[in-house]
């Protein structure tokens, strides 16, 4: 909802989180590091959207929360450290890094699976196979995508628009496979 949408008092309200929050309380604090996180990155998007030179600025500062985060957060917060992963994947593929990409998205993809949540396993596979594709890397794309379309199809139909966006992806690959090849 964007009439609501201040990351300025997010922010605010947040970093008022972090300093009320006790020191020993590690996964609070990897969480509300994550949040602020969040808000960087959103920042980053806008400038990246209205083409505006601090975008480099917002984009480090969301990876100094997720990494900070990830220090902090313990081995049995699943999904904290799946999404965090899966954040710093997405941030490395707006900037062009496949290679860390993908790194912190299969360590995503690893901690969604460990969790059983095989649907947001699916989502990151998705996310990268568009990311590998729009790269050229399109052998991998397809693995991914396909990977993808199983998670989904794992939830007997209750994932349907998933499925059937993979599926889109997948012939999307193909085709392109097709025209380079």
């Amino acid at each position: 909802m964007p009439a609501l949408r201040n990351l300025d008092e997010a922010e605010r309200w947040y970093n008022r989180d972090l300093e009320l929050e006790s020191p020993n309380d590690h996964k609070g604090r990897a969480e509300t590091l994550i949040q602020i996180g969040n808000v960087a990155y959103e920042r980053f998007k806008d400038a990246k959207k209205e083409g505006k030179e601090e975008e480099s600025k917002h984009l480090n500062a969301a990876v100094d929360y997720y990494q900070q985060a990830l220090a902090l957060l313990p081995p049995d917060a699943v999904n904290d450290l799946a999404m965090t992963y899966r954040n710093l994947g997405n941030i490395y593929a707006d900037t062009g890094d496949i290679e860390n990409s993908l790194k912190n998205s299969n360590q995503s993809i690893q901690y969604s699976e460990t969790e059983g949540n095989l649907y947001q396993a699916g989502e990151t596979r998705f996310n990268v196979a568009i990311t590998l594709a729009n790269n050229g890397r399109l052998t991998d794309a397809l693995l991914y995508a396909r990977a993808a379309l199983r998670n989904f199809e794992s939830y007997g139909g209750r994932a349907k628009d998933m499925e059937d966006e993979a599926k889109g992806l997948i012939g999307e690959i193909e085709e392109m496979m097709k025209d380079k090849g």
